[in-house]
């Protein structure tokens, strides 16, 4: 990398383990930012939603006598 030229000669094996570390240093805050992050935003989006669908559901379906008999209604279970 270009940091390297600031250090002095540095032996192959050293070279590569500073520039590999140099590069996950710079590269991780990146990846966390802009991957990692947005992933649990969406996530937590997600979870939200299907809390109100559950709450959507259970107040349509299993609280209301209408919602009882259109669910009856859909599998046939009465006339």
């Amino acid at each position: 990398m270009f940091l390297l030229s600031v250090f002095p000669p540095l032996s192959i094996t050293a070279e590569m383990l500073v520039d590999s570390f140099m590069l996950v240093v710079l590269v991780f805050p990146l990846l966390y930012f802009f991957l990692f992050n947005s992933l649990l935003l969406h996530i937590t989006e997600r979870e939200r939603a299907e809390e109100g669908l559950i709450a959507k559901y259970q107040g349509t379906f299993l609280y209301s006598p209408s919602g009882r008999m259109t669910l009856n209604k859909l599998i046939k279970l009465e006339d």
